[in-house]
């Protein structure tokens, strides 16, 4: 579980896909629950590339729960960080 270049892609990647997500969801949808929406689809694809990586289509290791750990971190840093900044646009 150590922090290597990999563990960071994925972490980072999952938090810029947060805000992909997001983004087109308040474009074409505005819902109430469209932070949640975009953490779902991007664990989504997360798990995605996991179970892709353990096919024989892969030339990658396997699945990797480290790297679905990771994953799962950066959607969670990246709904933090969004509701930290809507909270200090709010107050501000």
């Amino acid at each position: 579980m150590s922090l290597q270049l990999d563990k960071k892609a994925h972490l980072w990647v999952s938090f810029g896909i947060y805000y992909f997500f997001y983004t087109g969801i308040v474009l074409f949808d505005s819902t109430t629950h469209s932070q949640l929406d975009a953490m779902i689809l991007t664990t989504i694809v997360g798990l995605t590339y996991e179970v892709f990586q353990g096919t024989s289509l892969s030339n990658a290791d396997g699945f990797s729960k480290e790297d679905m750990y990771y994953n799962l971190m950066g959607v969670t840093l990246g709904r933090v960080s969004h509701d930290i900044i809507l909270f200090l646009r709010e107050i501000i």
